[in-house]
């Protein structure tokens, strides 16, 4: 076959054109297998359960800097890693503005498992960030000892 565009048989034509038909089906095929994959029903960053905020905020007045802040929905809770200015220790902290209350043994049951599909894959993200940081000396390594 010569492939030259203007050197192309009528049945090369339709081979090349064909070949491109197969090619764009295969593409679809694998589109649509890949669609099949099993997905997280729950993934924290796409969740409205949490935020994270990887922007340090030093606060003078309290004496601390915050690395990394995140907001749990349940019991409006909030997270940090957190470097105390006055021993230069570091630790993580979570503080909650409200109760988590359930009414059903379903809710519970949603409850669980928002704690282990999004809130613990979440924390692990800040684990694994916090731990980087540390490594390349943007967060303090002496650990609080409370």
């Amino acid at each position: 076959m010569n492939l030259e565009p203007n050197n192309l048989e009528p049945r090369d034509v339709l081979l090349l054109n064909s070949i491109d038909h197969i090619s764009t089906m295969l593409g679809c095929v694998a589109n649509a297998v890949s669609n099949l994959a099993p997905k997280p029903e729950n993934d924290w960053a796409d969740s409205d359960y949490v935020e994270i905020d990887y922007d340090p905020r030093v606060y003078e007045e309290m004496q601390r800097t915050d690395w990394i802040t995140t907001a749990l929905a349940d019991g409006n809770m909030r997270g940090t890693v957190t470097t105390w200015h006055d021993d230069g220790s570091t630790g993580f902290y979570i503080s909650s503005d409200g109760d988590i209350a359930v009414k059903n043994p379903e809710e519970l049951d949603e409850l669980a498992e928002r704690l282990s599909d999004v809130y613990a894959p979440a924390l692990h993200e800040i684990a694994s960030i916090w731990a980087q940081r540390r490594i390349d000396g943007k967060i303090p390594t002496k650990e609080s000892e409370s």
